[in-house]
């Protein structure tokens, strides 16, 4: 980038509000488009196979850049997001009749894998999990989370012998498309490995997990006084988990996710439970010959 002096006053708004979200492509509104500039246009302009351009073409201080119609952005949006990326959408915030000087610019939603339905291949019925990890006195605990019906479930073992236990099950049936856990969480390497299948790992501030401040904002997104009711007593893994999601939910897309208004507990045994491999071959929700689930006893039963 061009040093601050030389910068134009747009760049150096855009420049501040990228500062902000240096892991994501920042998507720029200016007008009817959505642009995109320096090394975030050369990766989105091959992702997205958009044309790269540039502004101030033929001057010292020529930027890349490329974009689309911002009634466009669901789908080049969750194309980035399809390709790995992480997308912060930036709009306009402020009426430019009443501007003066630069309209106010703010990123009003951050896309990712966990938190776009809809974008990522699913199906039909098929929900879209982001999960969260957290480990609170020697004991480990999940949640799960679908940003667009708003189920919303945790989980943490009964036994006490192994924090792990289950963990990798449970993350095998619910198949997250993002895991966002606390920096810091010891996990070992064959444990980093079984996470990582396919899913994006978000590390956050390890305070997002901490049990009374997961408490307290649960308590205060459903309005109540205990989570008892929620079955979550004596589940302080299970909290944190839930409590460290939601926040990360609410701050990737700046609202209070009011839809998302109960908590249940996940409890396996209640169910009978199958390994991977033999879903897998009964193909109860996926077809062996495509993986879709096409051909599947679900797609079956369900029409």
């Amino acid at each position: 980038m061009a040093k601050a002096p030389q910068l134009t006053p747009m760049f150096r708004q855009y420049r501040s509000i990228k500062q902000d979200h240096p892991d994501a492509i920042l998507l720029f509104r200016m007008g009817d488009f959505y642009e995109m500039f320096y090394e975030d246009a050369r990766e989105a302009s091959r992702a997205l196979e958009l044309t790269l351009t540039a502004r101030g073409k033929g001057t010292d201080h020529e930027v890349p850049m490329c974009g689309f119609p911002h009634h466009q952005l669901e789908a080049y949006g969750g194309r980035l997001v399809k390709a790995g990326f992480r997308v912060a959408v930036c709009d306009q915030v402020q009426d430019p009749k009443e501007a003066k000087g630069l309209v106010r610019r703010e990123v009003v939603r951050v896309l990712t894998p966990g938190t776009v339905p809809g974008t990522d291949g699913l199906e039909p019925g098929e929900n879209c999990w982001a999960a969260g990890v957290a480990l609170v006195g020697g004991r480990i605990g999940a949640a799960f989370l679908d940003a667009g019906t708003g189920e919303f479930l945790a989980w943490e073992p009964e036994e006490r012998s192994d924090p792990w236990t289950g963990l990798s099950d449970r993350l095998a049936r619910f198949a997250p498309r993002e895991i966002v856990y606390p920096d810091g969480l010891p996990w070992t390497e064959p444990y980093r490995e079984a996470l990582a299948s396919d899913a994006l790992l978000t590390p956050m501030d390890g305070y997002s997990f901490n049990h009374e401040a997961a408490e307290a904002l649960l308590k205060r997104h459903f309005g109540v006084a205990s989570l008892d009711g929620f079955g979550m007593a004596e589940k302080p893994a299970a909290v944190s988990a839930a409590g460290g999601l939601l926040l990360y939910l609410q701050d990737t897309q700046k609202s209070g996710l009011e839809h998302i208004d109960h908590l249940a507990v996940h409890e396996p045994a209640r169910h009978m439970l199958l390994d991977p491999a033999t879903r897998r071959n009964l193909e109860i929700d996926r077809s062996l010959r495509d993986g879709s689930r096409k051909n599947s006893l679900f797609a079956v039963v369900d029409a």
